[in-house]
């Protein structure tokens, strides 16, 4: 039905927005936290790239369920403002057929989120801390100097 896509057309761009600022503000304390112990050592930008990419599976699992509930709410929030939620309950539909888009999309998101938990994270976790030993392995001895102490380890 037309109302169906139009529903989850609002919910995927809301979703999508909410995802990507939790994704942000998350992200922030764990890379200001990784840019200082690289940077300490002189890790390359790329190198710290690959770190960012390898933390966003334990981040999606946080930001997800958030986004979902924070999109839902502002989506039949905004549909219930303009009036259109009335129509719709006028017209004859139920709230549970009002609601099938958010059924949906939580399956898929439910679907999504088990395969990060069970599958990425394990494996970004374990990329992760190899790619911070291989870094702070390579370039750490080009940092430390004679005579100084150094902490950032």
């Amino acid at each position: 039905m037309v109302i169906y896509r139009y529903i989850m057309r609002e919910l995927g761009l809301t979703f999508m927005v909410c995802i990507v600022g939790l994704n942000m503000v998350l992200m922030m304390e764990k890379v200001l936290r990784l840019s200082r112990l690289m940077s300490g050592v002189g890790a390359s930008y790329l190198d710290m790239t690959w770190v960012i990419i390898l933390i966003q599976p334990q981040l999606l699992v946080l930001t997800i369920p958030m986004a979902l509930l924070l999109s839902v709410l502002l989506t039949y929030g905004r549909l219930g403002v303009d009036n259109e939620l009335t129509v719709l309950r006028s017209s004859g539909m139920r709230f549970g057929e009002i609601a099938r888009p958010v059924f949906y999309l939580s399956a898929i998101l439910l679907a999504f989120s088990a395969f990060i938990t069970l599958y990425l994270m394990p494996l970004s976790s374990r990329t992760l801390r190899g790619e911070i030993n291989r870094v702070l392995k390579e370039r750490a001895p080009m940092s430390i100097e004679p005579g100084v102490f150094f902490t950032s380890f």
